[in-house]
């Protein structure tokens, strides 16, 4: 299902040195700005508050803690959405680094069944056979999905990892019942 959109926060002090951030994002090195911003007390803020509203783990694969910011639209590809509430998600390293700028299936804008199913049997995750081939978009993104998901489970199991089992409810359970 997918995740509830969360309303950003309304703290003036945070949107004040978001508010610095972009402007400085406007007049230098974006991947500079980005790393100072989440780096600073007011970026860590923001990350608070965003796990606050959506969750400590992954939006993507919802097998990791989420430790960073990942942007739904990239940095590189939408420079004027890098610091839009609307456009973070929270993510593990993993699923960040593996998606880098391409895109996936946004939890929050629509389910993710309608793009990755399941096997029951295996857990291995696919693309929904009920994308029509027509939609080379759709099935794109979900053929990126299902190779980060496949990369992340993959390396779970050669580390000896499992799912942290802390957290009974997945994600996106929490999420829905909070």
């Amino acid at each position: 299902m997918p995740v509830a959109r969360r309303l950003r926060p309304r703290s003036a002090t945070l949107k004040a040195c978001l508010a610095k951030h972009e402007q400085q994002a406007q007049d230098g090195d974006l991947q500079a700005v980005w790393k100072r911003f989440r780096a600073s007390p007011c970026g860590q803020s923001w990350f608070a508050k965003l796990e606050t509203s959506y969750g400590r783990r992954c939006m993507y694969c919802d097998h990791a803690p989420g430790r960073t910011i990942d942007h739904c639209k990239a940095k590189s590809k939408d420079s004027a959405s890098m610091f839009r509430w609307s456009n973070w998600r929270v993510s593990c390293d993993g699923c960040n680094r593996l998606k880098n700028s391409r895109s996936l299936p946004d939890p929050v804008r629509g389910d993710p069944r309608d793009f990755i199913l399941f096997d029951v049997s295996t857990g291995s995750p696919g693309v929904n056979p009920a994308i029509p081939s027509s939609n080379k978009g759709r099935k794109r993104r979900a053929e990126v999905a299902v190779r980060i998901l496949d990369h992340q489970t993959d390396a779970q199991a050669s580390a000896g990892e499992s799912p942290p089992v802390s957290e009974p409810m997945s994600h996106r359970e929490r999420v829905l019942a909070g």
